[in-house]
């Protein structure tokens, strides 16, 4: 099935006993363009997947002609309240917009896409950088990062239903229905996980440069910023094009 997701994945780390067992991304709030997508990702994980009405100024649902660029979707409209009351009515709103700078740019393709991706996370973290920057040069290494990053792709590297070499990257839901008797309570929750397949020969990346605002418009059926602890305008501190296919799996 094809389907447009604009959504937020925040790493999360499983620990066992105060040892770290596994990494995750905790997807929150995930808007997708048809409804198929939104019923399968409710009924099945269980989580907030709602229908968007727009996410940018190309036809996305135009499969066979809009050229598949993230850098095209540019916002999230949806239907929203903009207050909880005996009067509110369902109405579109935007919720979120994405600003680019005035000097955009598509960016470059490096030769080993993943690997690149996965240094550019982990350099836009922060406290990484300078601890190991200060270490010796590792052998047959450009940096202690690449060290570090190829571990990461190692240990979730896998193969897909054909063979080929993936990664596996685990994706976490709550998933929770509303109890039918008290609409202020669940009467099912649950964390679930379930792993995202990534055939590596599919992943591809360019990195535009910083710039980027993303700005949320609060509606109190999506207080999206208040929710994730963001201001209303957040300056990005990485971009990333990526371009992949995936295969998300049963969940555990």
């Amino acid at each position: 099935m094809h389907e447009v997701d604009c959504g937020f994945f925040i790493p999360v780390i499983q620990w066992e006993n105060f040892v770290p067992r596994d990494v995750g991304f905790f997807a929150p709030y995930l808007f997708v363009n048809n409804s198929w997508a939104m019923a399968t990702g409710r009924e099945v994980h269980g989580f907030r997947k709602d229908v968007a009405l727009s996410f940018s100024a190309q036809d996305v649902n135009d499969y066979d002609n809009w050229s598949h660029k993230a850098a095209d979707l540019t916002h999230i409209d949806a239907w929203a309240m903009e207050t909880k009351s005996a009067a509110s009515r369902l109405q579109p709103h935007r919720l979120v917009e994405i600003v680019a700078p005035a000097n955009a740019a598509e960016g470059n393709t490096p030769a080993n896409a993943f690997l690149e991706l996965v240094l550019a996370i982990m350099g836009s973290l922060g406290p990484l950088g300078g601890p190991l920057s200060n270490l010796p040069p590792p052998p047959n290494a450009a940096s202690w990062l690449n060290v570090i990053a190829q571990m990461i792709i190692d240990k979730f590297t896998t193969t897909d239903a054909q063979g080929q070499p993936a990664v596996r990257l685990p994706i976490v839901f709550l998933r929770q229905f509303c109890d039918p008797a008290s609409s202020t309570q669940a009467d099912v929750q649950a964390v679930v996980q379930a792993d995202m397949v990534v055939p590596i020969s599919s992943v591809g990346a360019t990195f535009p440069g910083g710039g980027y605002q993303v700005k949320f418009f609060h509606k109190d059926s999506h207080p999206i910023a208040a929710e994730l602890g963001l201001d209303a305008v957040e300056n990005s501190q990485l971009t990333v094009n990526a371009d992949l296919e995936f295969q998300l799996l049963q969940a555990t």
